[in-house]
């Protein structure tokens, strides 16, 4: 199932609109689903509460379930809205991108996991899809949702690490 088609699932459920009712200043702020190889089958959408800061998550999948407000990963200044509208090409053609660019950027590091946020970093929205490899590193590639187009691209090693090497 698309983002799309599992927000508008979403969105006409009792579940939210009941949620919804009490929580009017909050907004779509990412969906994010993780597979291996196999199809998408279920997707967490958050939706961002300006008033404390925090995101709310469903689950939607079979059923939809809600999850506890939680903390927001981000990695400075305010959290911006998912604008739907201006997500123009679907998920398999953000993938394909992804995995035609792996293949030629960073051959030999074939995925076995596929981490996928649609989110807005706040200059486009983006597919930022990241590849856990065979060769343990993780492969970070953003891929904006209107044309395709490969934005940037990380990798590391998952052995990397910021503080000192544990002796």
């Amino acid at each position: 199932m698309e983002p799309n088609d599992t927000i508008e699932k979403l969105e006409k459920s009792q579940e939210f609109k009941n949620w919804k009712k009490s929580n009017k200043k909050s907004y779509l702020a990412n969906v994010f689903a993780m597979t291996g190889k196999e199809d998408i089958s279920e997707w967490h959408i958050g939706y961002y509460k300006e008033d404390s800061e925090r995101i709310v998550t469903f689950v939607v999948g079979d059923k939809i379930t809600q999850t506890p407000e939680s903390e927001v990963f981000r990695e400075s200044g305010k959290v911006s809205p998912l604008e739907i509208s201006k997500v123009k090409i679907d998920i398999n053609d953000a993938l394909d991108s992804a995995v035609k660019f792996q293949n030629q950027k960073y051959p030999g590091n074939s995925p076995l996991k596929r981490i996928i946020l649609l989110q807005n970093s706040g200059e486009h929205h983006v597919y930022n899809i990241t590849f856990v490899t065979q060769t343990f590193k993780t492969l970070n590639i953003k891929v904006s949702s209107s044309d395709g187009r490969i934005v940037s691209d990380k990798i590391h090693s998952i052995f990397d690490f910021n503080d000192k090497t544990i002796n």
